[in-house]
């Protein structure tokens, strides 16, 4: 079964074609991640998935909707994290959690999803004074109320630490169900190499669909994979390394 069901999408700013005639099918219950370099219509994707978007061409079916004509009833499903989630830095931790509890019109137990984010020491403190992961942890905390079937995260792990990436991941493993269906974008290939199903997209254009393993065992041979598919990069050894001279400092 499918979440989103994507045909013929063209998407075009001005002369500049984002989204190329791409076709694709996000499974549901499945992590799915999108990956691509900056510029390659990972965002635009996202938000023309959901409707924040209009295509020039092309149809997309979100869970039953059409998101261009059906928005407000498709965002009752979903939950969306941009790469600039707003957070309001002059609230608290608890009380983020809170206003995005009634905006969703959702009940939720907060002291339960403060335990299990780590945020529960900081629930008191102004939310513009969290460090990069923290605040990435409540923003995903924020998109996650509600229990959404579609989950949508744009670079949600991008400028946090290596540990703050990992617990990013553990949340949303431990938080959805079964049912729940993730579309993760990320241009980490390590992270990607863990998803459910991988869709590497250039241009505009889907360029491999299907299981990571399948592409290549390991992360690090993901990544060379991935890289040969984008049009590969130069191997040659770096004259600037080469002939660096390295001088100890004087103590």
């Amino acid at each position: 079964m499918q979440t989103v069901t994507i045909k013929n999408l063209t998407k075009k700013f001005g002369s500049s074609v984002a989204i190329d005639n791409l076709s694709l099918n996000i499974e549901k219950g499945k992590i799915t991640g999108l990956i691509g370099a900056d510029g390659a219509g990972k965002t635009t994707l996202l938000r023309t998935i959901i409707g924040l978007l209009l295509p020039n061409e092309g149809e997309i079916n979100v869970l039953g909707f059409d998101p261009k004509t059906q928005k407000d009833e498709l965002n009752l499903h979903i939950g969306y994290m941009p790469q600039k989630f707003g957070l309001y830095e002059d609230l608290t931790v608890l009380e983020n959690l809170k206003l995005y509890a009634d905006l969703k019109g959702v009940a939720h137990d907060f002291d339960k999803m403060l335990e299990f984010t780590t945020l529960a020491p900081f629930q008191d403190r102004l939310s513009g004074a969290l460090s990069g992961g923290m605040k990435q942890k409540l923003c995903l905390a924020c998109t996650l109320l509600g229990n959404p079937e579609f989950l949508l995260l744009d670079e949600p792990s991008v400028g946090v630490d290596p540990i703050s990436r990992r617990d990013l991941m553990k949340m949303v493993r431990e938080m959805i169900t079964s049912e729940t269906t993730v579309l993760w974008s990320t241009a980490y290939l390590d992270e990607a190499h863990s998803f459910d199903t991988a869709v590497v997209i250039d241009k505009g254009k889907v360029i491999y669909e299907g299981k990571p393993h399948d592409l290549a065992p390991t992360p690090q041979e993901f990544e060379n994979k991935v890289i040969d598919l984008m049009g590969g990069y130069n191997q040659e050894e770096s004259l600037i390394a080469k002939n660096y001279d390295y001088k100890a400092p004087d103590v």
